[in-house]
């Protein structure tokens, strides 16, 4: 029988109510109904114990304000690659989200998610979050190579399945912490709630908050055609394609500011080329985008995803360990 004096000995650090009697007929109750071992509870982002310190970075791009490196062990595992990235407010905390995959002995862990607190961006703390299904069983090679959240739901894009291309949803609200000896030694895990399938791979995906669609783009390379991004409404568990482009080889993001008609695109080329960031204004034609300019920039090796958020900060990150680091740029510096 778990007693709440178990609980507080297990987690000392806690930041939940572990001693309410409503926690502990949760934690039974969720045991029972998720076949978990040992103590397990939901808790809000903002309860998360945040147990690492991002480290600060000197080798921002020109154009950025702010940034921040991981610690010195996800600087330069060559376990994990970060890929994916969004933003999330919790009352007054502000959050980014990136998502990592896992590599080589580590794919079978799939896909986890680092919690990022840059409420005070001198004091940046994060926590990582293990992705599972609804089997509570890890998603084996889930590249997460892009994330949205939109009215508290996370999205992951999940390119695995070239005949059942879907975007993976999670509530969270629903993060569990459990035993970290169940799995792999992760604290928290969030599960799967539903999944949607689109009709193209999609290597990322983002939210538009303008017309409250979903972008989702591939990766291709040469001498494959050119990368396409999609416009999705997805409502009542329905899909419908709103919008595309057909763009370039190499995407790795996008983000639209679509009242703007402004489309922001990374790619990246290896360990020895820099990256590219276009800032794309454009047309909307129907379902076809017409694109009026292009500004492109040159970035740093192995940039991923992109993320703008609703104070106009262009957030952007690097995969490579030993350069890997978090930034941002003003978005009128691209204007």
């Amino acid at each position: 029988m778990l007693s709440p004096r178990k609980t507080t000995k297990v987690f000392p650090q806690s930041r939940r109510r572990s001693n309410s009697l409503s926690g502990f007929l949760s934690g039974l109750i969720f045991i029972s109904i998720l076949g978990l071992n040992g103590f397990c509870q939901f808790v809000q982002v903002d309860e998360l114990d945040l147990n690492r310190h991002a480290a600060p970075t000197r080798d921002l791009p020109k154009d950025a304000h702010v940034g921040f490196s991981w610690n010195r062990g996800d600087g330069l595992t060559a376990k994990w690659r970060p890929q994916g990235i969004a933003g999330y407010a919790k009352d007054r905390s502000k959050y980014l989200l990136v998502s990592w995959y896992g590599r080589g002995r580590y794919a079978g862990r799939g896909a986890r998610v680092s919690f990022i607190d840059v409420s005070d961006i001198k004091n940046v703390k994060y926590r990582h979050v293990l992705l599972v299904d609804e089997n509570k069983k890890t998603f084996s090679g889930l590249h997460a190579g892009g994330l949205a959240i939109n009215n508290g739901v996370l999205h992951v894009a999940d390119s695995r399945d070239a005949k059942n291309p879907s975007i993976l949803t999670f509530d969270l609200s629903e993060i569990l912490e459990i035993d970290p000896k169940n799995f792999y030694n992760y604290r928290y895990i969030l599960c799967l709630k539903r999944k949607y399938r689109v009709d193209l791979k999609p290597s990322f995906v983002s939210f538009d908050r303008d017309s409250k669609n979903y972008l989702v783009g591939t990766f291709t390379q040469k001498p494959d055609p050119k990368g396409k991004v999609s416009w999705y409404q997805i409502e009542d568990g329905q899909v419908i394609m709103k919008a595309a482009l057909l763009f370039q080889h190499e995407m790795q993001g996008a983000f639209c500011l679509h009242d703007e008609n402004r489309l922001y695109i990374s790619q990246s080329y290896g360990r020895l080329n820099k990256s590219k960031f276009s800032i794309i204004d454009y047309k909307l034609d129907g379902e076809d985008i017409q694109i009026r300019n292009i500004l492109t920039r040159s970035y740093p090796v192995g940039l991923e995803d992109v993320y703008v958020s609703a104070s106009r900060n262009v957030w952007l990150l690097t995969e490579f360990a030993g350069s890997r680091m978090v930034f941002a740029t003003k978005e009128q510096e691209f204007k």
